[in-house]
This record gives structure tokens, C-alpha cells and sequence, in this order.
């Protein structure tokens, strides 16, 4: 809010801020333009949202997760930032479980069989909520790369005819949609 005397006066709403992409302003081929439209229509436009792979930040590399204590726990996957002395922990709902890696205190912990705990420790990993279990005893850290919930902004597609077989597609924007944590980790 600015005042009169140009003063500001700020509130933060969300503990995190939301990823919007840009996509579109380029050319392609029918081929590309036909999956598009129906991706595009299959999502219902701004309906149903979809995992994005956001390449300028989709990994996290020995992660502190928490501290196991033997029994079977439950963990929000988060990623932190840290910039100065300044932390701040973003929960990520949508990792990848291919590559994930779980160590405890530095070793490398297999995952259970089938993703089931089996007893001993362990690990299995919800990717659709983002939710590490564990079964393990010290300071559990992960790797992993992960994408982002969001949805088209646009319910319409604009492109323009070009040449035979090709289309210059318009803007096309993509936002984060907020995605609720199952747990909630310590957010700073």
C-alpha cells in the first residue's frame, strides 16, 4: 500500500512465492502445435493442473529431511535457500522418485522393497505429495530433483500461420499453483 507521502506499508500473504513461466513466442511445427492443442485440452486450459519441470530449479542435493528416531516417521520433502544469513525452506510436493537418494548420517539408505515398509531401515518416498517415510535412526539428508504444480493462465491458445507446416505460437503462461504440504516443515 503507498500513501500519500509515497511511503509503503507491506504485507506478506504467502510464505512462498509463486513460479510463473513463460512459455510460447516461438516457432513450431505442426507436429508440435497438434500436441500442444491437445495437452492444452486435455488440461481443460486453466483447469487441471500439471507437473513442470522448472530448469533453473529443480534439484536439491543433500537436503536436511530431519532426524530419525527408529520408528516409522513421516517427512515433508523441502528444499532450502540460503542467501547471507538468511534461510528459507520451500516444501516440495512434486519430487522425482528416480534418482532420489536417502543417506543417514552420510550412508546411503536402500528403499524398501515395493515402496512398502518392510521393517529395518528404510525409505519410500509419496510422489505425489511430496512425503518421505522412513524407518532409520540419525540425521536423514536427500537428493533429488523435482518438478512444479502449475496450470496454464490461458484457457486459448494463439498462434499464427507462418508457413506450410509452420506457426509462430504466442505467449503462453504457466503458474505455480499452490500446492498445500501434507506436513508442514518448518518454514521460515
Amino acid at each position: 500500500l503507498t500513501q500519500s507521502d509515497g511511503q509503503e506499508q507491506r504485507r506478506a500473504l504467502w510464505s512462498q512465492p509463486l513460479l510463473v513461466a513463460q512459455l510460447g513466442e516461438k516457432r513450431v511445427t505442426q507436429s508440435e502445435l497438434d500436441t500442444l492443442i491437445a495437452f492444452h485440452n486435455e488440461t481443460k486450459g486453466s483447469f487441471k493442473g500439471f507437473r513442470l519441470r522448472d530448469w533453473s530449479d529443480y534439484k536439491a542435493v543433500n537436503q536436511a529431511i530431519g532426524t530419525g528416531d527408529g520408528s516409522v516417521q513421516s517427512w515433508q520433502m523441502v528444499k532450502t535457500y540460503t542467501i547471507s544469513s538468511a534461510t528459507v525452506t520451500r516444501p516440495i510436493t512434486k519430487p522425482i522418485l528416480s534418482g532420489c537418494t536417502v543417506a543417514v548420517d552420510g550412508t546411503p539408505v536402500n528403499p524398501w522393497p515395493g515402496g512398502t515398509p518392510t521393517g529395518g531401515a528404510g525409505w519410500s518416498l509419496d510422489t505425489t505429495a511430496g512425503i518421505l517415510y522412513t524407518q532409520v535412526t540419525g540425521a536423514i539428508t536427500a537428493t533429488f530433483e523435482f518438478d512444479v504444480p502449475v496450470r496454464f493462465e490461458q484457457d486459448k491458445i494463439d498462434f499464427t500461420f507462418d508457413a506450410r507446416g509452420l506457426f509462430t505460437l504466442a505467449q503462453l503462461t504457466c503458474t505455480e499453483i499452490r500446492d498445500e504440504p501434507a506436513l508442514y516443515p518448518d518454514l521460515d
